[in-house]
């Protein structure tokens, strides 16, 4: 929640919109007992409606027996618009037909090398002060 609103206080981001990859791998048959109905239900809509995203992609990486028993129930959940946005891969070398090398990370065959970044809290809290409410200066 907190990478969605800080993202969405650039305007190119609330323009564009976002395009995401969801990774699956090690994800097994036991993650499922977690995936009730109420529980995909409470996801998709506190994603689409709470939060004010333009989604343009989902990619859903190392499609598992988890992944499809989990689209499986969501399917029915989401619009067809959604649907259509919604791409599985069973390897990150799938990847580069959407996105650029450049914005991939390394294990999927990108440029970047490191993606995780252990004062991402102290980064985003940075960003608050120096946004505030008013948001960000007009770029044009």
């Amino acid at each position: 929640m907190i990478t969605f609103l800080q993202l969405l206080r650039d305007p190119m981001n609330q323009i564009n919109g976002f395009k995401f990859i969801h990774d699956f791998s090690g994800t097994s048959i036991h993650h499922l007992k977690y995936c009730t109905p109420q529980a995909v239900h409470l996801l998709y809509h506190s994603s689409l409606y709470c939060i004010p995203g333009r989604y343009k992609e989902m990619h859903l990486l190392y499609d598992s027996i988890a992944l499809k028993t989990l689209w499986a129930i969501a399917r029915f959940m989401v619009s067809e618009k959604i649907k259509q946005r919604v791409f599985i891969h069973s390897s990150p070398e799938e990847l580069n037909d959407y996105f650029s090398r450049s914005v991939l990370p390394a294990e999927y065959g990108g440029e970047i090398e490191d993606i995780y970044s252990e004062d991402f809290a102290r980064k985003a809290n940075k960003a608050n002060t120096e946004c505030t409410v008013a948001g960000q200066a007009n770029f044009y």
